[in-house]
């Protein structure tokens, strides 16, 4: 009988570990390690000289980890990239933020308006695929969306 218990743990885990045993819910189904999974990018728009970007992206890792790329100073000559494995929970916690803000119901509608002097642009999977908003069609209180998301995202780091 204890072979049988200690089988059945080993097989758990080695399922687990190549991803067959894993909350088919976490992760979108058709993320593979590598995949982007999440994207959050701002950059100050509407002056003469190109503008560093602030830059957070997301890739499936892992059952209970994502990487995550942080940029600084994106596209500057004093660009710095921070890499790291983050738990899995700060990818879920920012789909909770574009769900609880409302933001993946932005696809589509005709009666958004955009602000003007800074750019959002968030992708995150959606039904049939990764979609993309940006503050060029956001509700009036868009900004505060992607400022939660961009919180959830941080405090993960």
């Amino acid at each position: 009988m204890k072979k049988l218990i200690v089988s059945g743990v080993i097989l758990m885990s080695l399922f687990s570990f190549f991803g067959c045993g894993g909350d088919p819910a976490v992760l979108p189904e058709w993320a593979k390690p590598g995949d982007m999974i999440f994207d959050y990018y701002e950059r100050t728009v509407g002056t003469p000289e190109e503008q560093p970007y602030y830059e957070v992206v997301l890739y499936a890792y892992s059952d209970n980890e994502v990487r995550m790329e942080v940029y600084t100073d994106g596209g500057s000559p004093d660009e710095v990239m921070t890499e790291s494995t983050v738990p899995i929970q700060v990818y879920l916690d920012a789909m909770d933020a574009v769900r609880e803000t409302g933001m993946d119901r932005w696809i589509g509608r005709n009666d958004l308006s955009g602000i003007t002097g800074h750019l959002f642009v968030c992708k995150f999977p959606g039904e049939h695929g990764m979609v993309r908003v940006s503050s060029e069609a956001m509700p009036e209180d868009g900004k505060d969306a992607f400022y939660k998301v961009l919180g959830v995202l941080n405090a993960g780091k």
